[in-house]
């Protein structure tokens, strides 16, 4: 079984970091940014931005 709760994988660190990282990625990356401020609107900016990061997760 591959998750489980041992000594050798920081639960808690991930637990808290991760949030916090993904938000660094999310918020510095710069085709995600350069989508949002070559919006004409938010809800272009929102929409852009969702669409990256479905482009993004495709294999």
């Amino acid at each position: 079984m591959a998750w489980y709760f041992n000594g050798n994988y920081p639960w808690l660190g991930m637990l808290f970091c991760a949030p916090i990282i993904g938000l660094w990625y999310w918020c510095t990356d710069q085709y995600i940014v350069q989508r949002m401020l070559g919006a004409s609107s938010l809800t272009e900016a929102r929409r852009g931005t969702i669409a990256a990061s479905f482009f993004k997760l495709l294999p």
